[in-house]
């Protein structure tokens, strides 16, 4: 779906001026052609069935300007068209505007000022090997501008979409904790992104992350650590004004808090640390072996209310939320705590990745919830990961349909992840090259490494 309006009151504001992150002291000095050579070995990227293996290793290379730069090379020979295809997507989300365009730009120009500067230095080294200096929306090319917008899409536009949910104790075999998630979102007119989907594991001499994504993302849309901590987030609009000054990126703010965490409670930590001030409401399920609960980020503060929190099973909900279990958790789209903003209801369910101008109020949070509550549940059966697989492939009708209706498989599920803590088990359901989803998730198998 396209991005066909904004809000004009407050254009100006996204249109201020941003000072512009220098990660010069990331950046190797060096003939940067000499440093691909003797650093090629870093980066892999091997072409499976239904995505790309992605390998960052920081044990054989410390740089991440270099790294970046091996793996943009890497990228170009892999993927001859990675560009257009990036390039077709912008596009296609922002419906070709020239104005939207420009205040992407500009709220990632705002943002990336806070980001860890090692984060930066790795898009600019993939920028690098690119090598386009002027941007220029649909001209089949990505700039470091463009690059980086890219990365910080989640705090720079919208969607209503996704759903989470963990089981363990009593619900499950051995007390194993098990987590899934869908991630629904739009991945274009001609399937730009299902084309680049990835496991991306980066190497560190002390941790290893794994990230399932789309080659050229470095933050965390759905990521675990080798200590077992699995985190993935949700947007939870809050019908707050919008604003990218002073603002951090809570995705790569995870990369972070995963990079340097081995249990759920410290990433949590980590994410409700009041002095990162974000950009947009969003949730983010976290679970390890023992532990597993939502982040409820909230930026709008309420009077009398805690808006960041880390729920856990034993919260109490908002009215019409009931939980039959303290032995499971679930989210979509909203905060489910009661010290939290109710906000079930919002505008933003036309997948525009800024603003619905109409405002119309839908609840596409609630028959969603109900039907989690059902299905993880509404009987004493002890849950297994085939299970859990079932529970992300429900749709109630003929096909998927859209999350209002209560679908948790629905027409934009993008990708569907299983995971287990204590072994290390990930499998995922990649979306379709070519096509719309089929109509169960086709579950694979990931080696983590």
């Amino acid at each position: 779906m396209k991005i066909t309006s904004l809000v004009s009151s407050i254009i100006i504001l996204w249109l201020t001026s941003a000072n512009c992150l220098s990660a010069s002291k990331l950046i190797h000095r060096h003939n940067i052609v000499d440093q691909y050579d003797k650093y090629k070995n870093a980066v892999s990227i091997v072409p499976k069935d239904s995505y790309y293996a992605v390998t960052l290793d920081y044990t054989k290379c410390p740089n991440p300007y270099v790294i970046g730069y091996v793996y943009g090379k890497k990228i170009v020979k892999e993927i001859p068209n990675f560009e257009e295809l990036l390039d077709s997507y912008m596009n296609n989300i922002i419906d070709g505007n020239k104005l939207i365009y420009k205040i992407m730009l500009v709220r990632a120009r705002n943002i990336k000022v806070n980001v860890e500067p090692k984060y930066i230095a790795e898009i600019k080294g993939m920028a690098k090997a690119l090598n386009h200096k002027i941007n220029r929306m649909g001209d089949r090319k990505i700039t470091c501008d463009e690059l980086i917008a890219l990365n910080l899409i989640p705090d720079i536009g919208r969607l209503t979409q996704c759903s989470a949910l963990a089981a363990f104790g009593q619900k499950t075999k051995d007390n194993h904790m098990l987590v899934g998630r869908n991630l629904d979102w739009p991945c274009g007119d001609n399937y730009e992104l299902a084309k680049i989907q990835a496991v991306i594991t980066i190497k560190y001499p002390h941790s290893t992350i794994t990230s399932i994504g789309i080659v050229g993302y470095n933050g965390a849309i759905t990521m675990l650590n080798n200590s077992g901590v699995f985190a993935a987030i949700l947007d939870s609009p809050n019908l707050y004004k919008y604003s990218s000054i002073n603002k951090n990126s809570y995705p790569f703010d995870l990369r972070q808090a995963l990079e340097t965490n081995s249990t759920a409670d410290t990433v949590a930590n980590f994410m409700l640390n009041k002095k990162r001030h974000y950009t947009v409401g969003h949730l983010i399920l976290i679970a390890d072996k023992s532990v597993a609960g939502i982040v409820e980020n909230n930026t709008k503060k309420l009077k009398n209310k805690d808006t960041r929190v880390f729920r856990t099973s034993e919260f109490t909900l908002h009215d019409g939320l009931e939980w039959s279990s303290q032995d499971t958790i679930a989210c979509v789209n909203c905060f489910a705590s009661i010290n939290n903003q109710d906000n079930r209801k919002n505008f933003l369910t036309s997948y525009n990745l800024f603003v619905n101008k109409n405002k119309n109020t839908i609840d596409d949070n609630t028959k969603r919830w109900k039907n989690l509550n059902s299905l993880l549940n509404n009987n004493s059966k002890i849950l297994d990961i085939a299970d859990i697989e079932k529970i992300l492939g429900y749709y109630h009708g003929i096909k998927p349909d859209y999350a209002a209706s209560g679908d948790i498989y629905n027409r934009f599920t993008f990708q569907s992840i299983v995971f287990c803590p204590n072994t290390l088990n990930l499998l995922v359901s990649f979306h379709p090259k070519d096509t719309d989803i089929p109509d169960k998730p086709k579950f694979e198998q990931i080696d983590i490494k």
